[in-house]
């Protein structure tokens, strides 16, 4: 007999920004000012026009997990206050536009860092206990089993990689995500945690209870993390490898690996011939071989419309 877990409702939350709102570019150069940071093309660290321009990807998200994975109940999109969705996102069933204030203390805010919101939205009013989270880029691209996520027994599937101490040591002097990754790996095992395993850049399953763990076990650590407005590669924590490891706590998740064939970054399709023939030959095959879930990353304007036209086809399709 299966165990209820099967049958617990299961929302996702998607994060999402609209780069292009002249009010929230002037809220973040109000900002970046005090902290003497400057806008750069292309800066991982603060983030700019590159890091929240977007050409609605958010819409075709949501309509390929309603498209894709219809057993997922809710969908809940973290937004910055005053903002809001474009109407054919709002137009999908089940979709709730949740402000960042109805989760993020308010002393806080505003925020412009990603690491400093996700740790926040398990307390988001209403979510379910078992739950999917994913950046505005993440789509499922073919018919996905609540299954993919969550075993029959009710356990989470997490994917990702064992990342042993000592390549989180030498990892530590990378930069931008990898080195807040290792960093959290490393105290992790301080921690007393023999095995701490790197999170693949795809959705991610979580437990509200764990998150609320992970807060009681870590809140020293996290507190003046959570307050940085902007990234920063010396003092942020990677949230989504906290929460993982500590499911180990109460629970027996499944580990799997996808080799990091779910992710395809347009990062220098614009600069390389040869990226770009990449690309093309990767869309090209995931159209004919579809994955479970894609994250398409860092799309630049001079793919706007290719890409747009590339996901309706795809969604109407399939």
């Amino acid at each position: 007999m299966l165990s209820s877990g099967v049958s617990e409702p299961v929302d996702l939350v998607y994060l999402w920004v609209d780069g292009r709102d002249p009010a929230f570019q002037a809220m973040k150069r109000q900002y970046m000012s005090p902290a003497q940071l400057a806008a750069r093309a292309n800066d991982e660290q603060w983030g700019d026009d590159t890091r929240y321009r977007n050409m609605d990807e958010i819409v075709y998200a949501i309509q390929s997990a309603r498209r894709f994975a219809p057993w997922i109940r809710n969908i809940f999109v973290v937004i910055t206050d005053g903002q809001q969705l474009p109407d054919a996102a709002t137009a999908q069933p089940g979709v709730h536009v949740v402000p960042y204030s109805q989760c993020v203390p308010s002393d806080l805010l505003p925020l412009f860092s990603s690491p400093s919101i996700e740790p926040f939205l398990h307390r988001i009013p209403g979510l379910s206990e078992i739950f999917l989270y994913g950046n505005d880029d993440y789509l499922f691209w073919k018919d996905t089993p609540r299954t993919y996520f969550i075993t029959e027994d009710g356990e989470l599937r997490h994917r990702g990689y064992l990342q042993p101490q000592a390549l989180a040591r030498l990892g530590t002097l990378r930069q931008g995500h990898m080195k807040i990754a290792n960093r959290t790996a490393l105290l992790l095992y301080q921690r007393g945690f023999e095995r701490v395993y790197m999170p693949e850049h795809s959705f991610h399953v979580f437990r509200r209870s764990t998150c609320e763990l992970v807060w009681s076990e870590l809140r020293a650590e996290l507190e003046p993390a959570v307050a940085l407005r902007f990234r920063d590669d010396a003092r942020a924590w990677f949230w989504q490898m906290m929460v993982d490891t500590y499911d180990h706590v109460n629970h027996a998740p499944e580990h799997t690996l996808s080799l990091g064939g779910a992710h395809l970054s347009f990062a220098d399709v614009e600069h390389s011939r040869v990226m770009s023939a990449y690309v093309k030959s990767r869309l090209w095959w995931l159209q004919r071989y579809p994955l479970h879930t894609v994250c398409f990353n860092t799309i630049p304007p001079s793919w706007y419309d290719h890409m747009h036209a590339y996901f309706e086809q795809h969604l109407r399709a399939s």
